[in-house]
């Protein structure tokens, strides 16, 4: 049983996702603390969807309008 790999899991309130680089930089933190899965809020995205990137995936929903 001391094998098993734990899953580390976060929530993080990041206050917006509107900025240049500010996904990558989210990624690189959650991999430094090597986080499994977390639960971002406030990205303020519109709508819903998928973003699939080599190391990580986003599943994101939000309101239909921005902000």
């Amino acid at each position: 049983m001391d094998n098993e790999k734990k899953i580390k899991l976060a929530t993080w309130n990041i206050r917006t996702m509107l900025q240049a680089g500010k996904m990558m930089e989210i990624a690189e933190e959650l991999q430094k603390w090597e986080i499994d899965i977390t639960a971002i809020q406030e990205v303020r995205w519109k709508g819903s969807g998928k973003i699939n990137k080599p190391k990580y995936t986003v599943y994101y929903s939000g309101a239909e309008k921005q902000g």
